[in-house]
């Protein structure tokens, strides 16, 4: 155990150099990833390359579906109606925020409140599917289909909040270090004035 270590609680506070500008630094990001979500450039362009593709998707089965007579099953074309609604809209807030360069918290927010709807409705609609089928496996992949859309919008909103909680307490964290560096601060001051030990240039000025 070396000198330092052996020092109290009390002494390694007050030795804490309060003007940290790296752990200044640290918390400012994690506030601003707390606020909002910035795109790399691999994101960026694949973004952009995804957009025309499923813009064009959804409407190409939307105007399928509006100019051709079919005489498909009322609840297939509804599975499609909501699956061409869900593609226009996850196409309307990749543009949005691609043309931002990030995704703000309410976009995160408004993202996940549409998944769910969509999530729902894509479900709602492939269990009607399976209802009206005679085939009992076809039944049951559809069924298998609407649990799995809802079990992937599930993991993703858990993913997406343990993601959060993870930068909530790291920004706590670095908080409370600001906290107790300012308060020493005054205590450190005065000890220096007095010439004691312990009131010197402070951790982060010797390194």
């Amino acid at each position: 155990m070396t000198a330092d270590d052996a020092t109290t609680l009390g002494e390694r506070l007050i030795r804490v150099e309060p003007d940290d500008e790296e752990l200044r630094r640290q918390y400012e990001e994690r506030k601003l990833a707390l606020r909002e979500r910035r795109f790399t450039p691999a994101q960026r362009a694949l973004g952009w390359i995804g957009l025309p593709v499923s813009l064009a998707i959804s409407l190409a089965l939307g105007w399928r579906l509006l100019t051709t007579e079919t005489a498909e099953p009322r609840e297939w074309i509804v599975l499609q109606a909501v699956s061409v609604a869900g593609l226009l809209a996850i196409s309307a807030w990749t543009a949005h925020v691609l043309l931002r360069g990030r995704a703000t918290w309410r976009a995160d927010r408004a993202f996940q409140a549409g998944a769910v709807v969509l999530a729902c409705g894509l479900a709602l609609a492939a269990f009607e599917v399976a209802r009206s089928l005679d085939d009992h496996r076809a039944a049951l992949g559809m069924l298998g289909f609407a649990v799995v859309v809802l079990a992937g919008a599930g993991c993703g909103l858990a993913v997406d909040h343990f993601r959060r909680v993870r930068l909530e307490m790291r920004v706590a964290r670095l908080e409370n270090e600001l906290r107790v560096a300012e308060s020493a601060n005054p205590i450190a001051a005065l000890r220096r004035a007095r010439g004691e030990p312990g009131g010197g240039e402070g951790v982060a000025g010797r390194r």
